[in-house]
């Protein structure tokens, strides 16, 4: 997951102030049209409180086991160990819910079980680790313990965003595909792929499309694939069998435009990802509830919306931090977030969301 920024963070307790309506599904789950709104502000009916608080921070410039090179993803498993993809150091860190250190999965290598750039990581409701690597376009299995079990070579697919998992066990995994046209993409267990669906925006980007037309997604405890596009900001979600039930539309000008920040002079491009604005990560706080992060490099922040299936935005936040939620998972009586915070002294960070 691409992040821009480089502020410390502080230990931050963030309180969103949450306008929820009563969940309801959409006309779209029974055989209609697709629902296609425009972003709306809600109106003060009900509150809730989210209150983030941070638990958790791993990473230091000089430790033997946290001292990471560069990483890039973090995920949760059902113990809430967490997970670390080192990029720099192509391998996986496992820590313990207390932060001690736990084991390394996979060495430098492209041989089974060995990483080039390991990216983006998925651990499923069996604790079943799943690594994509970018730099080999290669989708990993590995045990509990951390044992190689399947790898799969994904050569038409060029920047993964997520990987997530259906309540039947499918691997649902969120890549640019320019071969496919395609943004999502179901494989089963075995790391064969069922389908893709899911068009990207149509915009010329050229040499910088992986970076600017990916999406995140995420599942609800229904099983629906939620999505979103990075920019012109969209919200989608899907049947498991890829029909679109629901899209959501951003305001114009939410999002930078992604033409606007590709520098062209003469036979050179270069891209300026510190002035993308852009959906940045999307989470399913249940079949009805979505709460969606758009980053902001240019002022350094992230900014929380709460959206309802309605399209219509529940409550704002802003973060003032370079720091991203990457991942959500129930452990215990506890949701937890983990994420990164800052990509020029990398850490793995775990709050804990409570709702009153």
């Amino acid at each position: 997951m691409n992040l821009a920024g480089s502020l410390p963070l502080h230990c931050v307790v963030t309180t969103i102030a949450l306008l929820l309506g009563s969940p309801r599904l959409e006309p779209g789950l029974h055989g209609q049209s697709p629902q296609d709104r425009k972003l709306r502000d809600g109106s003060s009916s009900e509150r809730i409180e989210l209150k983030f608080t941070l638990v958790r921070s791993i990473g230091s410039l000089d430790g033997t086991r946290d001292a990471f090179g560069n990483i890039w993803d973090v995920a949760l498993d059902s113990r809430g160990r967490i997970y670390v993809a080192d990029v720099g150091q192509s391998h996986v860190t496992v820590f313990d819910s207390a932060g001690s250190f736990v084991r390394t999965i996979g060495r430098r290598g492209s041989g089974p079980g060995e990483f080039h750039q390991p990216m983006q990581l998925g651990i499923d409701n069996a604790d079943t680790l799943f690594v994509y690597d970018v730099g080999l376009r290669r989708l990993t299995k590995f045990s509990p313990d951390g044992q190689f079990v399947v790898q799969k070579g994904l050569p038409d697919i060029t920047a993964v965003g997520d990987i997530r998992f259906s309540p039947n066990g499918d691997v649902v995994l969120v890549g640019f595909t320019p071969l496919l046209e395609s943004t999502i993409h179901v494989f089963d267990r075995e790391l064969t792929r069922r389908r893709s669906f899911g068009k990207p925006a149509p915009m010329n980007v050229q040499f910088f499309s992986e970076s600017l037309l990916g999406g995140f997604a995420d599942i609800t405890p229904a099983g629906l694939i939620l999505y979103t596009q990075k920019s012109p900001f969209e919200l989608h979600l899907y049947k498991p069998d890829g029909s679109l039930l629901w899209k959501c539309t951003g305001l114009q000008g939410e999002t930078t435009p992604p033409q606007e920040v590709v520098k062209v002079d003469g036979d050179r491009r270069q891209l300026q990802w510190n002035r993308f604005i852009h959906s940045a990560a999307v989470m399913a706080l249940s079949d009805s509830l979505f709460l969606n992060i758009i980053t902001d490099p240019t002022h350094d922040r992230r900014r929380l919306d709460l959206i309802d299936r309605d399209c219509r935005i529940r409550s704002t936040s802003i973060m003032d931090v370079p720091f991203l939620f990457v991942t959500s998972r129930s452990v215990g009586n506890q949701r937890l977030f983990g994420g990164v915070r800052s990509i020029v002294f990398p850490q793995a960070v775990v709050y804990k969301l409570a709702m009153k």
